[in-house]
């Protein structure tokens, strides 16, 4: 009897020792496969602060108050499975693979900035470009879980990051310009002349992308042309 007991304990005892707790953080256990990496892209513009300036029709002026843009890391899975994911590890494992371009793993990117708006009469505003990449493969809970929820199926996923900033400009990660907020003012009438001379059905900067851009207060060729409005 005492041996049957004995037995008996000891079986008990290896049956709990394997016995793997619910785990509410999952990332460090996903594990990754067939991962690409996209050429860096960039999105439309959009404004970079709410702040104008007017130049002179003999000085530039100036944009810095306000100039900055932040961009986030996002992802999505295929499936119902959400239990996040480990940047370091995906980076890690991208740069095993031969990855081309870096990218930020940070949960947020920023940059600050000025910008000059050129001489003419011109109201500028600041606007910004961002420089992504996206990271494409499979992801899945390993078999058993080890404590995570979820079917232990590959599914696909897509990140989108901040390509890293370097020490080579055109690697920066955001571009900021100035753009056109309005010519034409009752100050400087003629101004638009200058938003929109030497070049063919376009202005010297780029229109702003703001629903505050706005129409030209002055004359251009004799009437009042427009500096067209985002939607």
């Amino acid at each position: 009897m005492l041996v049957a007991a004995t037995s008996i304990v000891a079986l008990f005892a290896a049956g709990t020792s394997a016995l793997v707790l619910p785990r509410d953080e999952c990332a460090d256990v996903r594990e990754y496969q067939n991962l690409v990496q996209s050429a860096p892209f960039s999105p439309a513009a959009v404004m970079a602060t709410s702040f104008t300036c007017t130049s002179t029709p003999e000085d530039n002026c100036e944009l810095s108050k306000g100039v900055g843009h932040s961009v986030g890391v996002s992802w999505s899975v295929s499936g119902s499975i959400d239990v996040g994911f480990d940047l370091g590890k995906v980076f890690s494992l991208g740069a095993s693979v031969g990855f081309e371009y870096g990218w930020s793993t940070e949960d947020e990117s920023s940059q600050e900035a000025t910008v000059i708006c050129p001489a003419g009469g011109i109201e500028c505003g600041a606007q910004v470009t961002s420089k992504l990449v996206t990271i494409t493969g499979q992801t899945r809970i390993p078999p058993g879980g080890l404590g995570c929820a979820g079917d232990n199926d590959w599914h696909d996923f897509t990140i989108t990051a901040p390509q890293k900033e370097t020490n080579n400009p055109e690697d920066q990660a955001m571009s900021f310009s100035a753009c056109l907020m309005s010519c034409g003012s009752a100050q400087y009438p003629e101004s638009c002349d200058v938003a929109y001379g030497g070049t063919t059905g376009g202005s010297i900067i780029p229109i702003c992308p703001s629903k505050s851009t706005a129409p030209c207060q002055g004359s251009f060729g004799g009437t009042c042309g427009t500096v067209p409005a985002m939607n």
